[in-house]
C-alpha cells in the first residue's frame, strides 16, 4: 500500500506535534515534564503510602528507609513535636513537590508536612481520593477558601485545604494518632 506525499507529511506532523501538544498543553504531560526536569536537576523523588504511615516511625528508620534524602534534622519545639527532619524533594508520589518535613515527639513521628507546587493541587486531591477514598469536609469558617478536607487513616489523619487562596503555601498534613496510654 502506497501513501501519497500529503498523507506522509500529515502523518509526520501528527507524530511530532501530537506528543509535543500532550507534553506542553495537558496537565498530565506538564506534570511528567516537571517531574523529569526536577529529577535531572538533582531533586530526589520520594514515595510512601499515607494510609499506612504511623507514629511508630523513628528518625533512624526514616533515614534508613529514605537514605537518598538529605535530611536536615534539628531540635525545634513546636505544636507537632520537639524535633523535626526536613528534606528538599523533587516529587512526592510522582507529583512535583518542594519539601517534606517529619515532626517527632519522643523519637516517634507525630506529623508530616508536604509542601507541594500549587498548580498540582487538583491532581494531589484526585490522588488522595484514589488512595484514601472520599474525604470528610470541615468548614471552620464561612469565608471562601476556608474549607478543609480530612481523611482518616489507620494511624492518623490527612488534612488538605479544599481550595488554596492567593499567597497560601500549598501543604498537606498527616497528623498521627496519639500513642496509647501506658
Amino acid at each position: 500500500m502506497r501513501f501519497n506525499r500529503f498523507h506522509k507529511t500529515l502523518f509526520a506532523l501528527a507524530a511530532v506535534l501530537g506528543p509535543l501538544y500532550w507534553l506542553t498543553l495537558t496537565a498530565d504531560g506538564q506534570r511528567r515534564v516537571d517531574s523529569v526536569l526536577l529529577r535531572l536537576s538533582g531533586k530526589p523523588a520520594i514515595a510512601f503510602n499515607l494510609k499506612a504511615l504511623d507514629n511508630r516511625l523513628t528518625e533512624a528508620e526514616l533515614k534508613q528507609v529514605f537514605p537518598d534524602q538529605d535530611w536536615q534534622c534539628t531540635d525545634q519545639p513546636g505544636p507537632f513535636g520537639q524535633r523535626l527532619c526536613a528534606s528538599s524533594i523533587g516529587t512526592f508520589n510522582s507529583l512535583p513537590a518542594r519539601y517534606l518535613t517529619v515532626f517527632f515527639v519522643d523519637d516517634r513521628a507525630s506529623a508530616v508536612k508536604l509542601a507541594y507546587r500549587n498548580i498540582y493541587h487538583d491532581q494531589l486531591l484526585q490522588q488522595l481520593i484514589q488512595q484514601l477514598g472520599q474525604p470528610q469536609l470541615d468548614t471552620p469558617g464561612t469565608a471562601p477558601g476556608k474549607a478543609v478536607l480530612r481523611w482518616r487513616t489507620d494511624h492518623g489523619m490527612v488534612i488538605l485545604k479544599q481550595q488554596l487562596l492567593e499567597g497560601e503555601e500549598p501543604a498537606l498534613l498527616w497528623l498521627g494518632s496519639p500513642p496509647p496510654a501506658a
